[in-house]
């Protein structure tokens, strides 16, 4: 897998306010399940725009960001990232590795 210098790292920020309780202990990334899942619902209510699923790709060759929350995409998502700023269209999508 080769880590890609991304437009999502210069755009974005994660957000360091949100601390999942279900894996490691990090910032601005949140599972998919259990108490997080909980976090990613409240999130969705109040800030909806700043929600983004991490996916594989539909090929199945790398790993995608994509704006929004899996209900509005085929893929399913491995993790959920929450950002300090909106995404600005539900179309957005970054590739993040490549599997090789």
């Amino acid at each position: 897998m080769t880590l890609i210098e991304n437009e999502f790292d210069n755009n974005y920020t994660y957000n360091e306010a949100i601390v999942s309780t279900e894996f490691e202990p990090t910032t601005g990334m949140l599972e998919t399940y259990g108490e997080d899942m909980e976090q990613v619902r409240k999130i969705q209510d109040t800030s909806p725009k700043t929600i983004w699923s991490m996916v594989d790709s539909e090929d199945g060759e790398s790993m995608e960001i994509i704006a929004g929350i899996q209900s509005r995409y085929s893929e399913t998502p491995i993790y959920y990232v929450i950002t300090n700023e909106e995404w600005k269209s539900e179309d957005e999508k970054y590739i993040i590795a490549d599997f090789d």
